[in-house]
């Protein structure tokens, strides 16, 4: 009874086969991944997910990591201590930061985070009995906090994350009954562990060491022996392989008894089960590809024979997190059954819906679609029944295999075929009649588009335009003898738009077909448009017309505003195919563009065009051959018709992260380092490593090619670059520095999303660096300090030198002053004294006893001249001593200076120059000593006739007075004074060089002057101007009592100074 139960639900399995193959049906679509992808070995054991999304696969070779582009691979390396000690990949299970790896050598953690591979370690228990594990692991699974491990000894191994060492993860050895080996696990629900032994099913708790129920069944043991509870039917499925029967079970869920349950259906040969994301199960089998029994009791049936699944031995199964469906197969690699990649269908020759592939027009009538073929005619496809008629020119009256445009007219459809004419075709009758055109307006009848004007009319186009009446049955051409090239006609409200090769684009007005607009490169009215070859037109409903100019790109204008902008469309768009064949619009109001390399969506709210990428995608697609169907896009190619729903490209959850892979240290140190997910924080490089590839991941499965990255490194970057492409972006010569790299990516709805970000330091050398520049400082402060020093010595050496050669050049010009001054002296005291001496010579020889007046006279004048000489050369001694005194008393000062002018006047006579004194005519009494002042008034007078040139002007002498002071000024015409040398004149024994060659002298007059006018307490000051004079200026206070305190405390008395 049990066997006919089983044989019964295998026939009807077997007709629900029979029965899905023959109904209405696209061949469900598998995408492979293969060693030509990346992948270590088609072989595949095991696969997996990690919490970023990303699809671990264990095979025969090696550990591969997917993020659906691009594959990594991790193998054994024997100068690698860090790397997978085994190829052969036989368990996985992602962990905190990581996957735990089983292999025929043990079992290895890998690290995210520094890239390494760690031996796990086995003990009894007790930490003196832990050792590396060596042994092949079966199976990976987590129950209840713990994760467990079978080995192929038949033990099961327990990791509790409680009892963790950093840098260590150590299982213990669970206890098994004598004989016993454990071939497989798996959860059992309610916080129960299933293992499956030679001896039966065990249930265990949460723990693996309490046993709640034994289930004693023999089983044969073998690597091959798998189990699976379904905890939503509370169902366990038992395999064992190739050749090997498959059991059911109903596990009681108050102990987990199991009853074997011959009712429900389970394939033999069984290598895995698994639940997907719908609860449906999914059986893996060896040589009988995938079986899915769905949760409504349905059978579904996957193998090469009814799916593009290239094998049928597989050999692990995997749902994502997505609700994808991976088959690890035998030999043949990875296999991805997704709902995304099956919502885009083909209708080709592979999938026998279509005749040929090259697809010109479709119209959709009831259940039935009907496909135009470049070469095969006609198709009618019943997508109820799935059957298909082909009608072309050897089975019907169709005149031609070149169809190359439809349109549905009623019941009837109109067709264009290239070399034939206008095709009517009678849906009912299911016949054909051909409307050639005139030879002679229509040479060769080479007719390649036409639409429906809505009034009776066919517009058809060749290489001229022609309007067919369908109620006459006649051609009427519409630019009569023009040669246009006519490449793509648009019926719409406000006429017919037709885009030509050789005269630009056109609007017909609609019903009488007349001009209303011309738009080319050689337009005279309207919108003037850079080519004349327009090979698609295409209104939308947002009063846009979009032209495909050929080679010149993809532009579109107002359609209310015949002469207004033209936007052109490009790369920096988006669009990196400009010539486009057809247009369709979507009820969102985007663009789908079908281009000579690619489709393109045009997102009307984002303004940008975005690639629909995908491995069923076509590339290349057909003329004016685009509708919105039912709300699925269809597009013809030259690859088949492709047809998918317009919101293919919404955004889809969970939201996708943006990953940094790894960095990769280019030029003479090259490194690695591992930087797989997110959240980095800080990565440091060492000043040489400026060279450098960082590697970006998105994890998209199913449409990796949608998926756009960009990438910016804050402080080096200008912009962001778009690394799509690649996914990794170089720097090179990187300046040392803190830098922060951003990542972003789009999928297909051309959104950006939020952007990952780390910093990169590149680190200063260590000459560099802030330590090294301190000591640098230090060692250029104590240079530039010694430098400095040194300078400073030199230049104190330097100035003391020159200091004592100022000294003894001043000490040698001192001492000749002196010299001077006393040899003018001398001589000057010579002359009285020689006059006197003559005198009383005179006196002796005349031998007269008595003496005249006059001699006595002059020998008196002459005895006063020498005291006077005598006493300033006293004067002069108390000056430099300090000790030269004041006898000061009322002088009237006007009467003093009168006195001086005939002392004057001869000798200025003499150089002819003039003497003149400007004094005030009343007196003007001042507290003076009035022998000072005459020797300042002699000083400055003579000074001012010495340096002034013979007739050359003159000397004159002002005196005034103010509230407080007189104020004498001695002018003169003379050779004046440089201004660097009018303060250095009162120094004593100085002369200029100027003064030196006009005259002798001492150079102390001056400075006496000024010394005598300070003890008047006044002020003298110069005013000159080289070649033009100079005056002297002496302010001295009317009353001035200081004088009198200087009488007072001066140690000797004017006329002891006379007298001496």
């Amino acid at each position: 009874m049990r066997m006919l139960k089983i044989i019964v639900l295998l026939l009807s399995f077997l007709s629900f086969s029979a029965q899905g193959s023959s109904q209405a049906s696209f061949p469900t679509y598998f995408k492979e991944v293969s060693s030509a992808d990346g992948l270590p070995d088609n072989s595949v054991n095991v696969v997996t997910e990690d919490h970023y999304g990303s699809i671990w696969v264990g095979t025969w070779n090696g550990l591969a990591r997917f993020d659906g582009r691009d594959v990594e691979v991790f193998r054994h390396s024997e100068s690698d201590t860090t790397s997978l000690h085994n190829n052969m990949v036989r368990a996985l299970y992602p962990y905190k930061g990581g996957i735990f790896v089983g292999s025929d050598y043990g079992l290895d953690f890998y690290s995210f985070g520094d890239g390494r591979f760690m031996r796990c370690g086995v003990s009894d228990g007790t930490e003196s009995s832990s050792r590396p594990l060596t042994v092949r692991i079966s199976r990976l699974c987590e129950s209840g906090g713990y994760l467990f491990a079978v080995t192929s000894d038949g033990d099961i191994l327990r990791y509790d994350p409680t009892t963790h060492v950093s840098g260590a993860y150590t299982f213990k050895r669970l206890p098994r009954d004598t004989g016993r080996r454990y071939a497989d696990m798996c959860r059992g629900g309610s916080g129960r562990l299933l293992a499956l032994s030679n001896d039966g099913i065990t249930v265990f708790d949460r723990t693996g060491e309490i046993e709640i129920t034994m289930n004693r069944m023999p089983f044969k043991f073998s690597h091959n022996l798998n189990i699976f509870c379904d905890t939503l039917r509370n169902e366990v499925y038992v395999g064992g392989g190739i050749g090997e029967r498959s059991v059911s079970f109903v596990m009681d869920d108050k102990r987990g008894s199991l009853r074997e349950n011959s009712e429900s259906y389970i394939p033999s040969d069984l290598m895995a089960t698994i639940l997907d994301n719908d609860g449906n199960v999914v059986f893996a089998t060896d040589g009988g590809g995938v079986v899915v029994k769905r949760t409504d009791g349905d059978m579904d049936s996957f193998t090469p024979g009814n799916s593009t699944l290239l094998a049928d031995v597989i050999y692990s199964l995997y749902c994502d997190r997505r609700g994808n469906l991976w088959c690890g197969s035998y030999r043949r690699g990875l296999f991805l059954m997704s709902s995304e990649l099956n919502r885009c269908r083909v209708y080709d020759i592979r999938s026998a819906i279509s005749s040929f592939n090259i697809v010109t027009g479709m119209v959709k009538i009831g259940s039935k679609m009907y496909l135009t073929l470049d070469g095969g005619g006609l198709d009618i496809y019943d997508v109820n029944t799935g059957e298909r008629i082909n009608r072309n020119s050897g089975n019907s009256e169709i005149p031609g295999n070149n169809v190359t445009s439809l349109v549905r007219d009623g019941d009837r459809l109109w067709m264009t075929v290239y070399s034939h004419g206008l095709v009517e075709y009678d849906i009912a009758g299911d016949s054909f009649v051909c409307h050639r055109l005139d030879e002679r307006v229509e040479p060769g009848n080479l007719v390649w588009t036409l639409a429906d004007d809505g009034y009776g009319h066919i517009i058809v186009g060749g290489r001229y335009l022609h309007s067919f009446d369908k109620a006459s049955g006649s051609f009427r051409e519409l630019l009569p003898g023009e040669e246009i090239d006519v490449m793509s006609i648009v019926r719409r409200e406000e006429g017919i738009w037709v885009g030509s090769r050789l005269k630009g684009a056109f609007l017909f007005s609609p019903g009488d077909c007349r001009v209303v607009g011309r738009w080319s490169d050689f337009s005279e009215s309207g919108t003037k448009v850079p080519s004349h070859c327009v090979e698609c037109i295409y209104p939308d409903s947002k009063g846009r017309i979009w032209l495909s100019l050929g080679n010149a790109g993809l532009c579109s204008m107002s359609s209310g505003d015949p002469k207004g902008e033209v936007r052109f469309y490009g790369s920096s768009d988006g669009l990196s195919e400009t010539r486009v064949r057809s247009i369709v619009e979507d009820p969102d109001g985007n663009l789908w563009l079908g281009t000579v390399n690619g489709l393109f969506r045009y997102i009307r709210s984002q303004d940008r065009f975005v690639k629909v990428q995908g491995a069923r995608i076509p590339g290349e697609y057909t003329s004016n051959a685009a509708a919105l169907i039912d709300g699925e896009i269809f597009m013809g190619t030259i690859s088949g018709l492709v047809s998918l729903p317009y919101s293919y490209m919404e955004r889809r959850m969970p939201m996708l992260p943006t990953l940094i892979s790894r960095i990769d240290i280019l030029g003479a140190g090259e490194r690695r380092i591992p930087l797989y997910g997110t959240g980095h924080g800080r990565v440091d490089l060492a000043s040489d490593e400026d060279f450098f590839t960082v590697s970006f991941s998105v994890p998209e499965m199913t449409h990796p090619d949608n998926i756009q990255i960009e990438c910016f490194l804050e402080g080096f970057d200008q912009r962001w670059r778009n690394v799509t492409d690649t996914r990794r972006a170089t720097y090179t010569n990187v300046p040392p520095g803190e830098y922060v790299l951003k990542v972003r990516h789009a999928e297909a709805d051309g959104e950006w999303r939020d952007e990952e970000r780390m910093t990169i330091v590149v680190r200063y050398p260590w000459y560099l660096s802030v330590w090294a520049l301190v000591l640098w400082g230090l060692l250029a402060s104590g240079i530039i300090i010694t430098v400095w020093r040194l300078r400073k010595h030199y230049v104190v050496q330097r100035e003391k030198a020159a200091e004592a050669q100022r000294e003894k050049e001043n000490e040698r010009r001192l001492t000749e002053a002196k010299l001077d001054f006393f040899a003018g002296i001398s001589h000057e005291l010579r002359t009285p004294c020689f006059l006197i001496s003559a005198q009383i010579e005179e006196i002796v020889n005349s031998g007269s006893g008595t003496v005249s007046v006059g001699a006595l006279k002059g020998i008196y004048r002459n005895s006063l001249k020498l005291n006077k000489l005598i006493g300033n050369v006293m004067d002069i001694r108390k000056m430099e001593t300090g000790n030269l005194n004041l006898l000061a008393r009322d002088t009237d000062v006007t009467a003093l200076l009168r006195s001086l002018m005939p002392d004057y006047e001869g000798l200025c006579r003499q150089k002819g120059l003039y003497l003149k004194f400007d004094l005030p005519n009343e007196p003007l009494l001042a507290r003076i000593d009035p022998d000072k002042i005459e020797f300042i008034m002699t000083n400055l007078i003579t000074n001012a006739y010495k340096y002034t040139p013979s007739g050359k002007g003159g000397v004159t002498v002002s005196l005034t007075k103010d509230d407080s002071c007189f104020v004498i000024k001695v002018n003169d015409t003379g050779i004046g004074i440089v201004k660097d040398m009018q303060e250095a004149i009162f120094n004593p024994f100085f002369r200029t060089e100027r003064g030196r060659k006009e005259s002798v002298g001492d150079g102390i007059g001056l400075s006496f002057v000024r010394k005598l006018v300070e003890l008047h307490d006044g002020e003298i000051s110069v005013e000159s101007e080289v070649n033009v004079g100079t005056t002297f200026i002496v302010k001295i206070p009317l009353d001035n009592k200081l004088n009198i305190r200087k009488l007072k405390s001066g140690g000797g008395s004017a006329a002891g100074r006379d007298s001496g």
